[in-house]
């Protein structure tokens, strides 16, 4: 069973994250740690401080 993110959304994880992208209020990029290239989210500080509320 997937965990609701944040639970007063309603929404996965994985839902809220595809809802930030599409709204273009994150997006994707790469970056090397300790040598190797991930793929990670860059999320919009006004919507990290909404969720923090």
């Amino acid at each position: 069973m997937k965990e609701v993110f944040p639970p007063e959304l309603g929404l996965t994880q994985e839902e809220l994250l595809e809802r930030l992208l599409s709204q273009g209020l994150a997006r994707k990029v790469k970056k090397r740690i300790g040598g190797r290239v991930y793929e990670v989210l860059a999320i919009d500080a006004k919507v990290l401080e909404g969720l923090r509320k």
